[in-house]
């Protein structure tokens, strides 16, 4: 029952960030969206952590050892990459150093809690412009940090609990609702960034040009 505890105490953890993040004096914008997929990603990440955890506590043969290395394995990786990522982000342009050390304290609590989840990163004093990418301000950067979390944690992670779940008996929920939340973060994430990486239309783009070109020039 203690990882139950872990997962309710992170969610709460998130929840109680995301609030401060909006009503206190650091007044992060954040749409629905961006509230779904910070959420999605903690229980995605949490779920993860605690089914871990229960694996753990449970090898009785050489097989339940194996796949909770294998979990293990997949827990640390993407802390490990997230770590990373986190170094690439404080040497960004886009980011407001001056907001970053006023808010310092908020920021390195924020950081810390961005290796599990980062979803978080969209919380940073980024410079507002016309090129946002889901919360973050370079293409590249939004593009490495999803394919780290798909290919390192999200996929690994389903594909043992589901070999799990069929071969063994976990006795509880926790193996079904990881499951869950790692079905429903890969497709949520998945459509959030076709959505940035499918081109204008080129109707559209046609349209404009006809309409630049008749234009009266000024």
């Amino acid at each position: 029952g203690f990882e139950i505890y872990i997962l309710l105490g992170g969610i709460g953890l998130t929840v109680a960030v995301l609030c401060f993040a909006a009503y206190s004096k650091v007044r992060v914008k954040l749409s629905g969206a961006d509230i779904l997929s910070t959420l999605l990603a903690a229980g995605d990440a949490l779920t993860d952590i605690a089914f871990t955890m229960q694996r753990l506590g449970t090898m009785h043969t050489t097989a339940d050892q194996v796949v909770a290395a294998l979990l293990l394995l997949f827990v640390l990786l993407p802390t490990a990459a997230s770590a990373s990522q986190v170094s690439v982000v404080l040497r960004s342009p886009h980011l407001d150093s001056e907001r970053l050390k006023e808010l310092s304290a908020f920021y390195a609590f924020v950081l810390l809690v961005a290796l599990t989840n980062m979803e978080l990163l969209r919380l940073l004093p980024w410079r507002q412009g016309p090129t946002m990418y889901d919360g973050l301000p370079d293409k590249r950067l939004m593009l490495r940090i999803w394919l780290l979390v798909m290919c390192l944690e999200d996929v690994p992670q389903l594909a043992i609990q589901v070999a799990i779940l069929i071969i063994a008996d976990t006795g509880g929920v926790l193996g079904p609702l990881s499951i869950a939340f790692s079905l429903s973060a890969i497709v949520w994430r998945g459509l959030r960034k076709v959505i940035y990486l499918v081109p204008p239309n080129a109707k559209l783009q046609y349209e404009l040009e006809l309409l630049s070109v008749a234009a009266p020039p000024p």
